[in-house]
């Protein structure tokens, strides 16, 4: 059998009605299934399930906040306690610089030339010979 042939037999038998009040009677049905008073209890559980939730993962979320805030805060100051040791080694470095008495002295210059003038060729002030440093201003 091929569709034509149903479609002529479906279309040759006769049409049945639904009895009066039919719709009406499936829809009382469908509304005496609802659970009634159920409906409530479950939105209520619902809403208590998520209200749990809700008070888990707040505390959760601000916990793993502060933790990773704390994290970003210890490699901070990681970072300013290596800045500082830094500092330090270069200051100790600068000061340990300033103590003894400077090499060359630079003057200026051009673009094509610097001029420098090396202090160790120069004759020593006779007060450097009482212990005194020499003044570089003076030079």
């Amino acid at each position: 059998m091929d569709d034509q042939q149903l479609r002529e037999i479906l279309k040759s038998t006769p049409r049945t009605r639904a009895p009066e009040g039919f719709t009406r009677q499936t829809i009382l049905r469908l509304a005496d299934k609802q659970p009634k008073g159920r409906t409530w209890r479950r939105l209520a559980l619902v809403a208590a399930a998520c209200a749990l939730l809700v008070g888990l993962a707040v505390p959760a979320g601000l916990e793993l906040s502060r933790r990773a805030d704390q994290a970003q805060a210890r490699d901070e100051l990681e970072r300013l306690r290596d800045d500082h040791d830094k500092l330090q080694r270069q200051l100790a470095a600068l000061r340990a610089s300033q103590e003894k008495e400077p090499e060359l002295l630079y003057l200026g210059g051009t673009d094509s030339a610097d001029y420098v003038v090396d202090l160790r060729q120069l004759a020593r002030p006779p007060v450097e010979a009482q212990g005194a440093r020499p003044d570089p201003s003076r030079l």
